[in-house]
């Protein structure tokens, strides 16, 4: 099974496999970017939220879709009416469909904070993936998992309250925060996985960056938004 963006990460560790990631355009009426077929650059849209003050909205209803740099896929997410209390939080379900699955996950965040959840048969995973008011250049270690499906991660906020043109779009006020993954291998933890992601203040991830290290060399996937719609 695959899973787009931030999903991506928990394909590969709750079924083993390095899989690829995922990409997106922009067709709200006030954001979207047209492709100039005579082959004439089109000037970049810029995107000013005027919803969800936010990193992550989560209002029902809401979507982003991306595209797969790898395969050329596309996913859907889509923000459902689905709450969950976990380890005292309430979660909100994203359902996340591609040309192949369909899977849910769960995301929550107050004013600094913002995490994700998910579980399958008996493995839970909880993944801190920005802290807004950590230092830039600030890491945070945490293990999640447990047992042999036990994961170490390490959260670093890399940039924040830049411009960043995605498909075209220039979005502002956005957060870069990376996480890297060492997984549970033979008795030992070996780094698995790099993540990049990007944060629109008011959209959500506006663009993903996967890269493997050690066992996983080579494995290299971007997905970028290109389409959205906050309600």
């Amino acid at each position: 099974m695959k899973r787009k963006a931030f999903y991506l990460i928990f394909a590969i560790l709750l079924y083993g496999v390095y899989s690829c990631q995922k990409e997106f355009v922009l067709t709200d009426a006030d954001t979207h970017a047209a492709v100039d077929t005579t082959g004439n650059s089109t000037p970049p849209v810029v995107v000013t939220p005027a919803f969800d003050s936010s990193y992550q909205p989560l209002t029902k209803g809401s979507f982003w879709k991306y595209r797969d740099s790898a395969d050329k896929d596309m996913s859907l997410h889509t923000a459902l009416d689905v709450m969950k209390t976990i380890n005292g939080k309430i979660y909100t379900a994203v359902l996340a469909s591609d040309s192949t699955s369909t899977d849910s996950v769960y995301f929550a965040h107050d004013s600094i904070n913002y995490y994700m959840y998910t579980l399958e048969d008996t493995s839970s995973f909880t993944f801190n993936y920005y802290n807004d008011t950590a230092k830039i250049g600030k890491s945070w270690d945490y293990t999640s998992g447990n047992g042999s499906s036990a994961i170490r991660l390490r959260t670093t906020v890399i940039s924040r309250k830049t411009n960043l043109t995605v498909n075209n779009t220039v979005y502002k006020n956005v957060v870069h925060s990376q996480v890297q993954m060492t997984t549970l291998t033979s008795g030992t933890f070996t780094p698995q996985f790099i993540f990049d992601y990007y944060l629109a203040k008011g959209v959500g991830l506006i663009k993903a960056r996967t890269k493997g290290v050690g066992p996983a060399s080579g494995i290299l996937n971007t997905e970028e938004l290109t389409e959205y719609s906050i309600k």
